[in-house]
């Protein structure tokens, strides 16, 4: 129906915009009604961009495309696959201030909208309707109160008009509950109880930023900070009982405060909710905005300047353009990213930075032929790859979790009588599959969002733990993947995880399948001392040896984004056989079957380029045969 309509719509322009010189030449052209007339203008660039904005409008307001996106990205949020500014940041919509504003606002009032969905009965009456869409509408019908404002029209928009009654007295019993006078007062009781819900919240957090040492100097930029008006406040402290992020919080009393970091000199706390996007700290590249976190990397990896550096998931590019300010601009960076949106991002902020040693790669690194001459003279790579993200999900996020999960459990299919006639299990599952279908389609039509994950992925992991594990095999494939330069002597590995398994644990596993690959060469790699004036290490465990060098920072007693990182080195020679991480610790093998019986041990092959590449080739295939049975409506097992 909406594709008809836009087909008219676009005929009905053509016919009264387009002008004469528009018709093919040659052919004589035959009398047309009367219209008004173009005064001989072309179709100029702005015009046509000016068209694809309206119709681009016209879809979103029609099919409701802004609720289908923010659907998607509560869906995905729930998944574990972003965040939710960083979802909204990616999504292909051409306005994203009011689709950030939509799931921000949903988000907020998360725990009345459960309510009101559970009470209403929604989804058993709206069997088409999604889950996360229904409590978007939720939010910007009732509680927003736009039933008549919403901008969409056709199914979501009959949706809300038949259940907006029932809704909005749902909404009224909950007021009255909770005692509030007012819906207002209800929402803003909603926020504050989201707002405890965190130990250290978001508007508790330090906005922290780098000296850009490419553009000025460290006592040149203090100086800048203090002409606009903020006052430098001591955070320094003896006391190793009293926790960094404890500090932190005496900026928060001063308005336009700084502070400067005790270990990190190229680094600067502000006063949380220091807003510098409009500043000139920040336009003119004084300034760049990044955690104190994410500056860890650059600093543990520290290459000399001259030298040849691989950043290999580089976008968007903050960590690159640090290690060019601590190279001194002169050598080169590879800079590595399978996605070419993100790695022009990075092109554009490097460029800003002042960054011109950088060379962007748009590809995989695990791609990388490191017999190639270009790559041969690689010292150092800066492996920063894809992880869970857990060091960024706080207790109000987990919250949030819990809740969109807890709704999804109450779907109107899980929730009815299996029964025990075979008619009704077949109408159940035609249902199933029905609304399945209606997902997916609107997933691919209206959710416009790209994938955050980096790694190919064959079967949606079912629980957390599945994906961390498949994660942390794609971690330690990429360390081997470094380990494989031929003249690499440093590797920096960083995740922003909290998770054993991602961190200490692949390390240990990278330490151990890395002597079948490289002892034929005389060399060996093991962990170096991290960020020694950082005081806490790794997981306390007599399984890694090599925890006390290592760097772990939390974000309740750090006040920053929960990280990890250890560093590699390459041991030439006898020196690797005495490596403190490998002295005492036998090779791994695994046992293979041999005609019958008979077990043989045989030691872990790292996988070979060709052997990924066959891998990848059956991971595509079983893909596309899993495709055409969902769309023939067979099984999947």
């Amino acid at each position: 129906c909406h594709r008809r309509y836009l087909t008219t719509c676009i005929t009905y322009w053509t016919f009264h915009n387009v002008p004469s010189t528009m018709d093919r030449p040659g052919k004589r052209r035959r009398s047309a009604p009367s219209r008004t007339p173009v005064a001989n203008a072309k179709v100029t660039t702005a015009d046509s961009k000016q068209i694809a904005l309206d119709l681009d409008k016209f879809v979103a307001t029609a099919a409701g495309g802004l609720y289908y996106a923010a659907g998607s990205i509560l869906k995905l949020y729930s998944q574990k696959r972003g965040l939710p500014k960083q979802l909204c940041m990616r999504a292909k919509c051409q306005d994203k201030k009011p689709l950030l504003a939509l799931v921000t606002h949903t988000l907020q009032h998360l725990a009345i909208v459960r309510q009101l969905l559970d009470a209403s009965d929604l989804l058993q009456h709206e069997k088409k309707l999604d889950l996360h869409v229904a409590m978007v509408l939720i939010n910007d019908a009732v509680l927003a109160q736009k039933r008549g404002g919403l901008q969409c029209g056709g199914y979501l928009k009959k949706v809300i008009t038949r259940h907006f009654a029932r809704l909005s007295a749902e909404l009224v019993k909950l007021q009255v509950r909770e005692g509030a006078h007012s819906i207002a007062e209800l929402l803003q009781k909603s926020a504050e109880k989201n707002a405890e819900i965190e130990s250290f919240p978001s508007h508790l957090l330090p906005r922290w930023a780098r000296i850009n040492l490419l553009s000025t100097t460290r006592a040149s930029a203090l100086q800048t900070i203090q002409d606009e008006g903020f006052q430098c406040v001591d955070i320094s402290t003896d006391d190793p009982k009293i926790s960094h992020g404890a500090l932190l919080k005496s900026l928060i009393p001063q308005e336009k405060s700084f502070a400067l970091d005790p270990h990190l000199a190229d680094v600067i706390a502000f006063a949380p909710g220091t807003d510098l996007h409009n500043s000139d700290l920040y336009t003119k590249s004084v300034l760049i905005l990044q955690d104190k976190a994410s500056c860890f990397p650059a600093h543990a990896l520290a290459p000399p300047p001259g030298a040849v550096v691989i950043d290999a998931c580089a976008a968007p590019g903050n960590k690159t353009s640090h290690m060019a300010a601590l190279m001194g601009n002169s050598g080169t960076i590879h800079a590595f990213d399978t996605d070419k949106r993100r790695l022009d991002l990075l092109q554009r902020l490097t460029t800003r930075a002042g960054a011109s040693c950088i060379q962007p790669h748009h590809g995989s690194f695990l791609d990388i032929d490191v017999s190639n001459e270009v790559y041969r003279n690689v010292t150092h790579i800066l492996l920063d790859p894809s992880c869970s993200g857990s060091g960024m999900v706080t207790a109000k996020s987990e919250s949030e979790m819990r809740l969109l999960s807890a709704a999804g459990d109450m779907h109107p299919d899980d929730t009815r009588d299996n029964g025990s006639h075979e008619h009704g299990r077949r109408k159940k599952h035609k249902k199933r599959k029905r609304q399945d279908n209606v997902g997916d389609h609107t997933d691919k039509m209206h959710g416009a969002l790209k994938s955050s994950d980096k790694i190919e992925i064959t079967e949606e992991p079912k629980t957390e733990a599945e994906r961390v594990e498949q994660l942390a095999n794609f971690q330690v494939e990429c360390i081997l993947k470094a380990m494989s330069f031929p003249n690499v002597q440093r590797i920096s590995y960083s995740t922003c995880s909290v998770h054993v398994e991602e961190n200490e644990n692949a390390v240990d596993r990278a330490l151990q399948q890395q002597q079948v690959s490289l002892s034929a060469r005389g060399t060996h790699f093991h962990v170096v001392p991290t960020l020694p004036q950082w005081p806490h290490r790794g997981v306390q465990s007599d399984k890694y040896a090599f925890s006390p060098l290592v760097v772990r920072a939390e974000r309740e007693r750090d006040g920053m984004t929960g990280f990890f990182v250890a560093v590699f080195e390459r041991t030439h020679g006898d020196a690797a056989q005495t490596s403190p991480n490998t002295r005492h610790r036998p090779t791994v093998h695994h046992t293979v079957a041999h005609h019958g019986s008979a077990h043989a041990t045989s030691p872990v092959q790292p996988l070979t380029d060709a052997q990924r590449l066959r891998r990848q080739k059956r991971n595509r295939k079983r893909k596309d045969k899993l495709k055409l049975k969902r769309a023939a409506g067979g099984t999947t097992d």
